[in-house]
């Protein structure tokens, strides 16, 4: 389905290419880790065989240590889940894309303790860029579906739009139409038009940053800390 997203997206105008967005680097650590879970999550949804095992790995994680300290110490359940992750990547591209999701939060790590071991791995570009792409666009689709349920205009506009796009003669000119009129009653003051526009404005930049990924070549090189040694045991059962 990767390569149907491109009706989509419809490029401002006057761009000729997509904007340079902030790195997660240039937030509090807090919010580095917390939007690399958001990330990780919505890749892992795409795989239940990668989503269970994060969901084990976070019920075992002790509800009163804030995850602004896991770079500092890192709970065991979530250093296991990475190194499960990391085991499964050369033959689960869903493992891959989190191995790649996962990198701003390895850089906090390796800036939190430059001692830890590192393990290098390769990971087919194509394939991860693929993937997450998959991830933030269904990730979009559910969220424009709970912001457009409040206001019966949006929502009926966006059924339209999703039918039309959806179909095989979808094309590009249905997104710029309902664009087109999301923008009109954004400005007229509509604000659950608005919240329609700022998440079409967070999904392109996630897909400009996802799309840089690959401009360093084939293959995407990740450096992950902590993970090197001798395999686990598998995470023990939920609940």
């Amino acid at each position: 389905m990767a390569f149907t997203w491109d009706k989509f997206i419809v490029p401002p105008p006057d761009a000729v290419a997509p904007a340079a967005v902030p790195g997660k680097t240039n937030f509090p650590p807090i919010v580095v880790t917390v939007e690399v879970l958001l990330d990780v999550k919505d890749i892992a949804r795409l795989d239940l065989v990668e989503l269970w095992p994060l969901q084990c790995a976070l019920e075992r994680v002790d509800r009163e240590i804030s995850v602004a300290s896991w770079p500092q110490a890192e709970p065991a359940a979530i250093t296991e889940w990475r190194r499960g992750v990391a085991r499964r990547a050369p033959r689960s591209g869903v493992a891959a894309a989190i191995l790649h999701a996962l990198e701003p939060y390895h850089r906090q790590l390796r800036q939190a303790d430059s001692t830890l071991p590192l393990a290098e791995i390769r990971l087919p570009a194509g394939r991860v860029i693929g993937i997450r792409r998959n991830a933030v666009m269904m990730a979009w689709l559910d969220q424009v579906k709970q912001i457009v349920m409040s206001d019966r205009t949006e929502q009926a506009v966006w059924l339209d739009y999703w039918i039309a796009i959806s179909g095989l003669a979808g094309t590009r000119e249905h997104t710029v139409a309902w664009l087109s009129g999301v923008s009109r009653r954004a400005q007229a003051g509509s604000s659950v038009a608005a919240r329609v526009i700022e998440s079409i404005a967070q999904r392109d930049a996630a897909m400009a940053a996802i799309a840089r990924a690959g401009d360093a070549g084939d293959p995407i090189v990740v450096r992950a800390p902590g993970i090197a040694g001798p395999s686990v045991q598998p995470i023990a059962a939920c609940g």
